[in-house]
């Protein structure tokens, strides 16, 4: 599970302009509240790099002509770039240019080829002495299309494998996990198409299928290894209700995993053990590159507190009429404005 968790209002349940300030009634309690990861710690990456694994070997199954590739930029290409490019607060600025040239890249390649190209791509910075950023990744097209890339790419240099299997998935999703000592800020960004592993949907969803308490919501390996199903499969395959059942079945067993080993919840020793636990581990995080990540344990506490109950219905009411209080508030205001 990842190290710095959050538990965030479920906007469902909460007044807004698109549900006419007018919220449902939840069934549990606990659903007003959804996990969220913080997407950058250790845990979280790992985890995003093994539903990449997982994705890719389901392409893999059908794509047959697919191209491991690297994509350079020219320090005058980067200069042109930046100038060009808008600034974005919200990223590290390498990243932003990088994706504003995938875009060109794509808009190039529609146009030469009528239709854009499935790919994967993931941006590193250099560590010689341009540090320049660039891709590693996969595309998805036939050998006579993939001759072009150079030309379609204009910005730098461009290197294609001479194979692209099993070992290649590996050796590009390392890049989510890769920490980068010398630049402390920087986290590799992903480029990709839609739909990359979705044939595992229309081949494999029996699998999954809700079966309530015995649903097996997770992928299951050729070896026979459970692994999470990555949340592009439990999107589709599950209904928006199904998945808030299987966050209420997860809450009832009162237990959560840390770099693999299992806590329970049930007693206050059993809680207060699982938070000694996870300092530790948001201690080695730090220890191994990761950096220090915005976390208050305090908030978390309190919204554990709450999934961890049975569903109690004085107390369900008893939130329902707020809410709605604060709803019939917004709604006057915003109807006589």
């Amino acid at each position: 599970m990842c190290l710095y968790p959050r538990f965030y209002k479920n906007k469902k349940y909460l007044p807004t302009k698109k549900n006419g300030y007018n919220p449902p009634k939840p069934k549990d309690n606990r659903t007003l509240y959804v996990p969220v990861k913080c997407g950058k710690c250790e845990e979280c990456r790992k985890a995003l790099a093994n539903e990449w694994k997982i994705r890719f070997a389901e392409e893999f199954e059908i794509e047959k002509e697919r191209w491991d590739v690297t994509l350079t930029f020219s320090e005058e290409s980067l200069m042109k770039l930046d100038a060009e490019t808008p600034m974005k607060e919200t990223e590290y600025r390498d990243n932003t240019i990088a994706t504003e040239a995938t875009r060109r890249f794509l808009e190039r390649w529609r146009k030469k080829h009528t239709k854009s190209v499935k790919h994967w791509f993931i941006t590193e910075l250099g560590h010689e002495s341009t540090e320049r950023i660039h891709l590693h990744g996969i595309m998805f097209c036939s050998a006579d299309k993939i001759k072009d890339l150079k030309e379609i790419w204009k910005y730098g240099h461009v290197d294609i494998g001479t194979y692209c299997n099993e070992r290649t998935i590996g050796y590009c999703v390392k890049y989510i996990t890769k920490v980068d000592n010398k630049h402390k800020d920087f986290m590799g960004k992903i480029l990709n198409s839609a739909g990359i592993g979705a044939n595992y949907m229309k081949r494999e969803k029996h699998l999954n299928i809700y079966q309530g308490r015995e649903t097996k919501d997770y992928y299951k390996t050729k070896e026979g290894y459970k692994l999470g199903l990555p949340i592009y499969y439990r999107n589709h395959l599950y209904t928006e209700e199904q998945r808030e059942k299987l966050w209420m079945y997860k809450c009832d067993k009162k237990e959560r995993y840390i770099t693999g080993t299992k806590y329970k919840l049930e007693t206050q020793e059993d809680i207060e053990n699982f938070y000694k636990a996870l300092a530790v581990a948001q201690e080695d995080n730090i220890k191994h590159g990761y950096g220090k990540i915005k976390w208050d344990e305090n908030d978390h506490r309190k919204g554990l507190e709450e999934i961890n109950l049975k569903e109690h219905k004085e107390k369900l009411e008893e939130k329902y009429e707020k809410t709605q209080k604060i709803a019939n508030k917004m709604y006057s205001s915003h109807k006589f404005k």
